[in-house]
């Protein structure tokens, strides 16, 4: 591939090294030779230096090193390469550093939904903007860590219902409730819900004041009890 270099002593430097080391396609059947250490820290240092866009996208899409590779994504501008990198490239590091340099969200909501790596997924899910991709996450991806990260980011008072209610992970739930306002969910929560965490994360936002007055006397944990005549006073002043 040609491409064109600013004429400089940086500039000459990374021709010379480049002319001399190449950029080493990734999935080469050919076995390292004994000088490729020292390859690959020649091509770390010209990364190091390197601003010509189309050299650095070579060496993000195509070095066998993956420190090379994330170097070079870490100095890429190109969206459409970053996002190439993001879901194609098969180092954790390097997809990690395409993540948090993505900002296309369609490319960010494949990543979520189908990276192997539950913190790349989580890292998309951190940069996502749509509440259908977010929805999903929180409802679907196999990691409760993802799923909590997607649930603190949604409005959608529909799905934070139901992930209030149906998640199998207690944390997971009681980030949910704590954003709910959805009364006859919270009070359901509140009664029902085998987490006496999540139980109070609802009370604390309960406004039925016949189920709070229940709950604080009659409720076997006494946790619960005193949480709902706590929220049941606050109401009352």
């Amino acid at each position: 591939m040609a491409v064109s270099v600013s004429v400089g002593r940086a500039g000459l430097c990374a021709a010379a090294v480049l002319m001399i080391v190449g950029c080493t396609p990734r999935g080469s059947a050919t076995r390292p030779s004994p000088s490729h250490k020292t390859s690959q820290a020649a091509h770390r240092t010209v990364m190091d230096t390197m601003t010509n866009q189309a050299m650095i996208a070579r060496f993000a899409l195509s070095d066998r090193d993956w420190v090379v590779r994330r170097t070079a994504v870490m100095k890429l501008t190109d969206q459409a390469v970053v996002a190439r990198v993001a879901i194609e490239d098969r180092d954790e590091n390097v997809r990690t550093a395409a993540v948090k340099k993505l900002s296309d969200q369609a490319a960010l909501a494949k990543v979520a939904a189908q990276d192997i790596s539950w913190t790349i997924r989580r890292t998309a899910v951190q940069k996502l903007a749509n509440e259908i991709v977010l929805a999903k996450a929180a409802v679907e991806d196999k990691n409760s860590d993802v799923r909590i990260t997607a649930t603190e980011k949604l409005s959608d008072q529909a799905v934070l219902a139901e992930v209030a209610m149906q998640d199998s992970n207690s944390d997971v739930r009681a980030v949910a409730v704590a954003r709910l306002s959805d009364q006859a969910a919270l009070a359901k929560i509140a009664a029902d819900d085998n987490d006496a965490h999540v139980r109070t994360v609802a009370i604390g936002k309960c406004t039925d004041q016949d189920l709070l007055a229940k709950l604080s006397t009659e409720d076997p944990n006494d946790d619960i009890k005193i949480a709902a005549a706590n929220r049941l006073e606050a109401l009352k002043k």
